[in-house]
């Protein structure tokens, strides 16, 4: 038996795996010189160059969906300038590997890697959602404001206001530290969260958790300090994005391998009817207050982190009270939905009368109050029906249940037991003039036909069981029928 395609061992993923293996050993072991330099470039120019033809596969999958296919394609984009920056970069650190250039990247590669995640980001926030109206978008928007207040939080907290002198300079610098900067990040974050929060998202789980997992180390990445770039941590923040394009490089061979094993493979996990991401920012907001209480005191940056603690938790309380009302709403109609379905269980549907099931019910716990019991079979049913229809058979029906019901007291229960044959409950002081008005009931004319009604009565005794009561009057109504139609009779031991 041939396994599928998306369960076989895979090689490509198997050179992602031993790549990011030999870089860790090379960071570990402390390598330096022009080795220490090429090494993180020569890791993420294999995971771009093994990006590409797995994400531009799937981009030309005609079955793929058209979200599936747009996305997949910026990917496939987006790899393919990260590619051209990194064989660019080899050149600069074959000139100068000494460089700061050769180790973090000159400057035509920053603008290809800016020009091609600019380009993915801008298909991640146009790709639909799905989510339509109502609470499910209310919640979604809730989640994501908490998710971007904590993501601003730390990444304004992480960022040095300007120096520069003059209002221009000093205005310049600004824009471009925290409002470019930020503003960069929380749109890469929300186009990010959106897709996952997505009721479908276009990629299959174990590729949509691979690519979350490359954006959530580019997110940390980006919110560090600049002095983690430049200090002894620097190797660790080049594994990190080492990780990040390996990590985005498996998503994309997995997408390609479910896409190429069928529908069901490559669609997307629904996932929970919950997620954790919004409480986690809440934590991670949290611990950045500690942490900065704690090492600067309540200064003007402790306040920013004070001031996204307060909003977000907000928001997050503001979702919790919407999840407490939509439950309390899902309950109630929970418990209409129950009663409905307990009075389609126990009625009967064209009448509205009780049925047999719920008849024998109140019977037996009516039995210790001695009750009548009246059993009605309608006589000449079955001549309306052929000759009028069932339809007037129908409201025949009806108009019997009315008659009984109006004829009875408030108590007493009528049922309709099936076909053209009811019964009556009669319990407690009065009972005894009960019969005599549902039999002057039913001998009045009915619109069609000329229909009576053998009625038979049964008083139960003490250890009498309900079955052997209605058994009695079963006897009764048959010895009325014996008698002639219209008739009345009770049952004597």
């Amino acid at each position: 038996m041939t396994r599928p395609r998306a369960t076989r061992p895979d090689g490509v993923l198997a050179v992602l795996a031993v790549t990011g293996l030999l870089y860790l050993a090379l960071a570990a072991a402390g390598v330096d010189g022009t080795a220490r330099v090429a090494a993180p470039w020569a890791a993420m120019t294999v995971a771009h160059a093994l990006a590409v033809a797995p994400a531009l596969r799937v981009a030309r999958t005609r079955s793929a969906p058209r979200a599936v296919r747009r996305l997949w394609g910026a990917v496939a984009f987006t790899a393919a300038t990260f590619l051209a920056g990194d064989l660019y970069q080899v050149t600069v650190i074959a000139a100068e590997p000494r460089s700061e250039a050769a180790v973090w990247g000159a400057d035509p590669v920053l603008y290809l890697s800016s020009a091609g995640t600019l380009v993915l980001v801008v298909v991640m926030l146009s790709t639909p959602l799905g989510l339509g109206r109502g609470r499910g978008r209310g919640r979604f928007r809730l989640d994501i404001a908490t998710i971007m207040v904590a993501t601003a939080t730390v990444s304004v907290h992480g960022t040095a206001l300007p120096d520069a002198a003059g209002a221009v300079a000093w205005t310049v610098s600004l824009v471009d530290s925290v409002v470019l900067g930020t503003g960069t990040l929380l749109l890469a974050v929300y186009a990010t969260v959106k897709l996952t929060f997505s009721p479908a998202p276009p990629f299959a789980p174990l590729a949509g958790r691979l690519a979350g997992t490359a954006a959530a180390l580019e997110t940390v990445l980006q919110i560090l300090p600049d002095s983690w770039y430049l200090g002894p941590h620097a190797a660790w923040v080049q594994a990190g994005h080492v990780a990040a394009n390996l990590a985005l490089a498996a998503a994309a061979r997995v997408q390609w391998r479910c896409t190429a094993a069928g529908p069901a493979a490559a669609a997307g996990s629904r996932g929970r009817a919950y997620s954790v991401l919004p409480y986690a920012a809440i934590g991670v907001t949290y611990a950045l207050l500690v942490w900065t209480l704690a090492d600067t005191g309540l200064t003007g940056e402790a306040w920013i982190v004070v001031g996204g603690a307060i909003v977000s938790t907000a928001l997050v309380v503001v979702r919790q009270v919407a999840a407490f009302r939509h439950i309390a709403e899902l309950l109630a109609e929970r418990d209409a939905l129950a009663a409905q379905l307990r009075h389609q269980a126990f009625h009967d549907s064209l009448t509205g009368l009780a049925n047999r099931a719920l008849f024998l019910e109140r019977l037996a716990a009516a039995l210790p109050a001695a009750p009548a019991v009246l059993l009605i079979d309608l006589d000449d049913f079955k001549p309306v029906n052929d000759r009028y229809g069932h339809a007037a058979g129908d409201r025949l029906l009806v108009e019997v249940a009315r008659r009984l019901t109006a004829a009875v007291r408030a108590g007493d229960t009528v049922a309709r037991l099936g076909g053209d044959e009811f019964a009556v409950i009669v319990a407690g002081d009065g009972a005894g003039a009960v019969p005599a008005r549902v039999a002057a009931a039913l001998a009045e004319p009915f619109a069609v036909g000329d229909t009576g009604a053998s009625i038979g009565v049964a008083h139960a005794r003490p250890g009498q069981s309900a079955d052997a009561v209605l058994h009695e009057a079963d006897l009764a109504m048959y010895a009325a029928k014996a008698r002639g139609k219209g008739t009345l009779v009770e049952y004597a031991a």
